[in-house]
């Protein structure tokens, strides 16, 4: 039961922390927003880890709740970036290739995890967790090439929960969110 609860609170975290990356990055950059959620990320997983070991189940799920909100980024800026780095005919080609492997990779990360956890155990999944988020932080502060969203858009707070009001009111978006919601219940189901 603590597994499914644990599952939805990540992902609750990951759908918020989805509405959150955007317009930070346009206001204060794309690295920053990337490092400031990867640090997120790596402090929710070490945390997730230890805590799974004290059985401390509040603070386990709040850690759970942090990590998704960090890794959020990833999905939010790897968009965000390729706008920025590629001409609109470069990222024709590169979208489906990067969309192809956030469909494939979560597949493998679930095989991946269930090796880890009859090996080493369940919680073993958060270190796993917590040294590949430290691998992206690594890379991320070391790699210059990430872009700073140099043609970006300020926004105040009111603009940006206008944009959001606006966007669930248009029906394809919310068709296009079902699909893209039951596909990743698929992929966790």
């Amino acid at each position: 039961a603590m597994g499914n609860i644990s599952l939805v609170i990540y992902l609750l975290g990951g759908t918020l922390g989805q509405l959150i990356y955007g317009p930070l990055s346009n206001n204060y950059g794309r690295q920053g927003a990337l490092l400031f959620g990867l640090c997120l990320a790596v402090a929710g997983a070490v945390a997730s880890f230890l805590l799974g070991l004290w059985d401390a189940a509040i603070w386990f799920l709040f850690s759970r709740f942090i990590t998704g909100i960090g890794i959020a980024v990833c999905f939010v800026l790897t968009f965000a970036m390729i706008s920025d780095t590629f001409t609109v005919e470069e990222a024709r080609k590169v979208v489906p290739i990067v969309s192809g492997a956030f469909a494939v990779i979560p597949y493998a990360a679930v095989m991946l995890g269930g090796i880890f956890v009859e090996k080493f155990g369940w919680r073993s999944c958060f270190f796993l967790l917590a040294m590949h988020y430290t691998l992206l932080l690594v890379w991320a502060l070391a790699y210059s090439g990430i872009s700073s969203g140099a043609n970006r858009i300020y926004s105040s707070y009111r603009q940006i929960l206008s944009g959001y009001f606006d966007a669930f009111a248009d029906v394809k978006f919310l068709l296009y969110c079902s699909l893209l919601a039951s596909t990743t219940f698929v992929i966790y189901a």
